[in-house]
């Protein structure tokens, strides 16, 4: 074995990452998670967000959102990489109850365009 020809490699984990929502600007900070997968042909993202103190939104703005711009990271925070797409229709919810004392969470379920997704690789 040539140890010259070994290519290392940083596989990608699941929990570095930011999220931009291009046409609002909801911190990407507050993101906490996001799916991407198929319905029949269409190609469905959903992502949610905590609401804090320091950040609150207009539910109306949020029918000016675009686009998603996800940055992969790599363990000392540095974009790596990452994909990009534009969305056709958004969808949300927002639930608050005096039976729960959990965060206050908004969900958002987008259509994506999938003629504009772009793999965006820094290397």
């Amino acid at each position: 074995m040539d140890i010259f020809k070994f290519k290392t490699m940083e596989p990608l984990k699941k929990n570095r990452w930011i999220l931009k929502l291009i046409g609002t600007d909801i911190p990407e900070y507050i993101f906490t998670g996001y799916k991407i997968y198929n319905e029949d042909k269409k190609m469905i993202f959903e992502t949610q967000f905590i609401e804090c103190v320091e950040f609150q939104y207009n539910p109306k703005d949020l029918f000016n959102i675009v686009g998603v711009d996800i940055k992969y990271l790599d363990p000392t925070g540095v974009d790596v990489g990452g994909i990009f797409f534009y969305v056709k229709e958004v969808n949300f919810e927002k639930k608050c109850s005096y039976k729960k004392n959990g965060l206050m969470k908004t969900k958002l379920k987008f259509t994506i365009k999938p003629e504009t997704i772009k793999t965006i690789n820094k290397k």
